[in-house]
């Protein structure tokens, strides 16, 4: 994983030289256990390594990816407090998602660690309760405001290399006016 978070800042630099400066050093062995320790939940090898690596970007940069800025660890805990307490409230019950297969039928899931923030409160998540036919550790999308809970990756590696591989393939384009990524979808 070290290897891929290296192509991850390699590309980036080439690609998008004006969001290099985004991404953080990594966090904490300390960091990555207290994230467990409140979600519950024993993170996927290769997650823990990245974040390792980098600890994403700084709180409230630039977003690198099509669903915004790739978190921070106590970013993360933030944004999946946020949710933990519309959860507690019963604020989500009512809500009926449409997940693909292999995540289960919930708005929120205390075991879905979101990783990525687009500023709408919308992201992709890290699957550690999957439904049956899908894996410990898939990626898939919340939305705050719809239904879908869509399968994005079928685990944390296979994204950030798709990810590396439709940045060295031009598939996202650069808005110097908003400063951000925008994927270009065929």
């Amino acid at each position: 994983m070290r290897d891929i978070v290296f192509q991850l800042k390699k590309t980036i630099d080439e690609k998008v030289p004006a969001l290099s400066h985004t991404l953080q050093e990594g966090a904490s062995h300390e960091e990555i256990e207290e994230l467990e320790n409140v979600t519950g939940v024993n993170l996927p090898e290769t997650f823990k390594t990245f974040y390792l690596t980098c600890n994403g970007q700084k709180n409230g940069d630039t977003g690198l990816t099509e669903m915004g800025e790739i978190l921070s660890i106590s970013a993360i805990l933030s944004k999946w407090n946020g949710w933990k307490s519309l959860h507690i409230k019963n604020n989500l019950t009512d809500f009926k998602s449409d997940p693909d297969k292999g995540i289960r039928d919930n708005w929120f899931n205390l075991k879905w660690i979101p990783f990525t923030y687009n500023g709408s409160s919308d992201h992709f998540c890290i699957d550690m309760d999957p439904d049956n036919g899908g894996n410990i550790g898939q990626v898939i999308t919340i939305w705050h405001d719809s239904p879908e809970r869509e399968l994005v990756a079928v685990s944390f590696e296979d994204w950030i290399k798709n990810y590396i591989a439709d940045l060295k393939a031009g598939k996202f384009k650069y808005d110097p006016e908003l400063g951000n990524l925008e994927k270009l979808y065929d």
